[in-house]
């Protein structure tokens, strides 16, 4: 006769991976670690203090890219940033999601493991490195202050992974971030609620701060009352250069991101992201932006 089935909530699977990782179930002594008397959904906020801020090595540019609303692509848009990047000096993506939330996940080329400061670390095409955390975060305040870059100078690529309004009222290093570097690249699709879900991104950020990067059609091809959603800042994007048309790409699009490599025409759109932002910023002059954090 059949066993009857225990029904396992999602809280126990947490518990059970978390002493796994933990080594609770290892036959060796030396490699177990004290248990962690916090619920992991709270997740390794001994990292880092809420409201910590970071400042960014000597040297480093850091680029923030917010996606607009759910699906929207800034993860892809981030990752060929860097790649585009990676041609001339080092750089890496520091996607600041929880580990079940992750656009990166299968992304990497090489894994090299989690890092003491919580990070999964891997790399890519073009020696770009990838780092995401390695738990979940209930808010963005807990996410951990990126690792420290090995090299002197270098990129940064920050992927918020936060809707904006939640990240605005939420102080911590991310939002001190994302509303203190004179620019931040936004994300969205090229439809009618993209179109609006930008707008109300842009009032909050500021619209002289911003790049667009639209993912979908050429501009001339977004479909009817896409343009008209996006109202008077559609048309001073474009007018200042601002707005970007990021190709989409279907495999992409249904696979998400692979160690693959990327598609050339995301690539060019990138490296035009990557051109407009090297036009009017100077490490040396934001690197005072980006310290410190709202509290």
């Amino acid at each position: 006769m059949d066993s009857p089935r225990i029904g396992v909530g999602v809280a126990q699977l947490q518990r059970a991976w978390a002493a796994v990782l933990a080594g609770e179930f290892t036959d060796d002594p030396a490699a177990r670690k004290p248990a962690d008397p916090a619920p992991r959904t709270s997740t390794r906020s001994s990292h880092r203090p809420s409201g910590q801020s970071w400042t960014p090595a000597a040297g480093e540019r850091v680029i923030p890219v917010l996606g607009c609303h759910g699906q929207a692509g800034a993860t892809t848009v981030a990752v060929a940033i860097a790649t585009v990047a990676a041609d001339t000096s080092s750089a890496r993506v520091v996607e600041c999601a929880s580990h079940t939330a992750s656009g990166m996940s299968n992304a990497c080329v090489s894994e090299l493991g989690v890092d003491d400061r919580g990070w999964a670390t891997g790399t890519r095409d073009a020696g770009v490195r990838l780092d995401r955390p390695w738990d979940v975060f209930p808010s963005a305040d807990l996410v951990w202050t990126p690792t420290p870059l090995d090299a002197p100078s270098g990129l940064t690529v920050v992927d918020a992974a936060w809707e904006v309004g939640q990240l605005l009222a939420t102080p911590c290093w991310l939002t001190a971030l994302a509303t203190g570097a004179p620019r931040v690249v936004l994300v969205t699709t090229a439809t009618v609620p993209g179109m609006r879900r930008l707008r109300e991104a842009a009032e909050l950020l500021g619209t002289g701060r911003m790049i667009a990067a639209v993912v979908g059609p050429r501009r001339g091809r977004w479909p009817r009352g896409t343009d008209g959603a996006g109202g008077d800042l559609i048309n001073d994007l474009a007018g200042d250069d601002r707005l970007v048309e990021v190709p989409r790409d279907a495999s992409l699009a249904t696979q998400g991101l692979s160690p693959a490599p990327l598609p050339p025409p995301l690539l060019h759109a990138a490296a035009q992201i990557l051109h407009r932002l090297s036009q009017d910023n100077n490490p040396d002059d934001t690197q005072d932006d980006r310290e410190g954090t709202l509290s």
